[in-house]
Order: structure tokens, then C-alpha cells, then sequence
């Protein structure tokens, strides 16, 4: 993987994508396809203008987000959803079609959480940067509720 773009609307997560190693980040409120197409260059496809970029992948599950990678992805990318929405999207299928994209997801729930956790605990050096908030037990609920209503800016660690 070259040059990795982060795009956010918090600046603190933007700030901790760039500490782990993002390339470059684009704030959600920018026009994103543009600055991304000035980092990763553009190309005219059968739609106009598209943004070189190979893979994306919609970490959001916000439909903005996916309709923002399907409008400006290039013909043969490949799109990701790692997202979990919570609302069906609407797919565009003649975009989808004409650009002969691949539309593809993952899920790491329940057949990889184990190897997941497994990792987290062996290479946790790694991981650390990216958990910003430790809750106790007893707050677990304020926990759960910052790591699903996006009060954190990283990932809620409930500790024991």
C-alpha cells in the first residue's frame, strides 16, 4: 500500500490517522474528491474526471461517504465497506456497471474477533496510539455510548 488519505471531519482523528502512519489527510467538509485527486492525480473516465486512486475503503457508514467513492473512484477500483450502515444505501448499478467497479466488504464479526483480540494483545505496541479513552467497568455504558455516538476520537478500552 503508497500513500494512504485519511479523511475525517475531526481534527483529532485526522491528527492520530497522520500518527499512525496516514500520508495525507482531507477534512470530510473540503471537497474531498478534489484534494484527493491532487494527491493521487486524476484521469478522464467514462463518467468525466476521476481521482487515480486504486483502493478506498468506507470506514463510515455514512451514505455521503459511499456516494462520494462511487462518484469519484476510477473505472476498475476497488471499494471496500468496512463500515457498518445502519440504514440501507442506494447503489447506483449504471455507475457501478460503466466504471466495472469492484464492490466488496468485510466484516471482523464473529469468525475473526478471536484472532483479532489475540493480535491486539500480542503486538499491542501497535494498536495503542489509535485507544484514546480507558473507561472502568463500572462507566462501561458511558464507554459504549462515546464509542457509538463518536464522542471519542479513537477507540473506548474498558478496563477491568
Amino acid at each position: 500500500v503508497r500513500h494512504v488519505v485519511s479523511v475525517d471531519l475531526s481534527p483529532a482523528r485526522l491528527e492520530l490517522a497522520t500518527r499512525i502512519g496516514a500520508d495525507a489527510t482531507v477534512r470530510a467538509d473540503d471537497d474531498v474528491l478534489a484534494r484527493i485527486g491532487e494527491l493521487h492525480g486524476t484521469q478522464l473516465g467514462i463518467a468525466g474526471t476521476e481521482c487515480s486512486t486504486d483502493v478506498w475503503l468506507d470506514a463510515a457508514g455514512a451514505p455521503a461517504v459511499f456516494d462520494t467513492i462511487m462518484a469519484g473512484a476510477r473505472s476498475n477500483a476497488r471499494i471496500v465497506i468496512v463500515a457498518v450502515h445502519k440504514a440501507p444505501v442506494q447503489l447506483d448499478l449504471v455507475n457501478l456497471l460503466s466504471k466495472e467497479l469492484h464492490l466488496t466488504a468485510s466484516l471482523g464479526y464473529p469468525n475473526e474477533l478471536g484472532e483479532v483480540v489475540a493480535a491486539m494483545g500480542e503486538h499491542w505496541e501497535r494498536f495503542a496510539p489509535i485507544v484514546t479513552d480507558h473507561v472502568p467497568l463500572e462507566q462501561v455504558r458511558d464507554g459504549i455510548d462515546r464509542s457509538g455516538g463518536g464522542g471519542a476520537d479513537g477507540k473506548v478500552m474498558i478496563v477491568l
